[in-house]
């Protein structure tokens, strides 16, 4: 996908958008699997909080997708 070439290209993977969301919150928000892994393989922060204070883990750990779940339960806060 598009963010893997953009990971490639050395695009900032936490930067932020109008509203504070990472690619990482969109990618969460949307539920894209094959952007969530590629970000977090290349440091995403799960816990920087966009302008509402929510961040990409607590969004995951309040989905009704068992499988994001269980994916952010397994991560360890960015370094």
């Amino acid at each position: 996908p598009g963010v893997v070439v953009m990971l490639q290209a050395g695009a900032n993977v936490d930067l932020k958008d109008r509203d504070g969301k990472t690619a990482l919150h969109h990618a969460v928000e949307s539920g894209f699997v094959d952007a969530i892994a590629p970000l977090l393989g290349a440091g995403a922060d799960p816990d920087k909080a966009d302008s509402s204070g929510q961040s990409p883990r607590e969004k995951a750990l309040r989905s009704t997708k068992p499988w994001l779940k269980e994916l952010f339960q397994t991560v360890s806060p960015a370094r």
